[in-house]
């Protein structure tokens, strides 16, 4: 009987210790302090221009802008990450008409997701040569076409 008890008595220790540790890590992870604010945007790194926009949320995001050209019909756009890398700039058309006002949803080097008046969401695609990560690409529709 005493050895039954000594059992039961280790198992109870030691679930209460890996219940301590958990509430400990629980504890740590969400109470450290965040250089984000109640957003999650960031802090602009340095390299991104003031003139962009944080466009995300707590798990990530990207600074975007864009100059609207020829009635609506192309955009020319700088997508920056949260570290200040260059994600992409260039010329970026939309995938069908854009109803204004719209707004800034997301971005990468091949697209930028937006939302215009009509509620629904659109994309904007790389277009042409794009300055990436990787350097110049050639795009077409959103498509990287034969790079080197």
């Amino acid at each position: 009987m005493k050895s039954f008890l000594g059992k039961v008595l280790l198992l109870v220790g030691a679930a209460v210790a890996i219940l301590a540790v958990a509430f400990v890590i629980f504890i740590k992870v969400f109470t450290e302090p965040s250089d984000r604010d109640e957003n999650g945007k960031p802090p602009r790194a340095a390299g991104i221009p003031a003139d962009h926009e944080w466009y995300g949320g707590l798990d990530g995001g990207t600074w975007i802008h864009c100059d609207p050209q020829n009635d609506l019909k192309e955009f020319h756009c700088s997508i920056y990450g949260e570290s200040g890398s260059l994600f992409g700039r260039g010329l970026y058309i939309p995938s069908r008409p854009v109803v204004p006002p719209y707004e800034f949803k997301m971005g990468g080097e091949r697209s930028i997701d937006l939302k215009d008046q009509q509620g629904e969401d659109l994309v904007l695609k790389a277009e042409g040569w794009i300055e990436t990560l990787q350097g110049k690409l050639l795009y077409k529709n959103g498509e990287p076409v034969d790079n080197p």
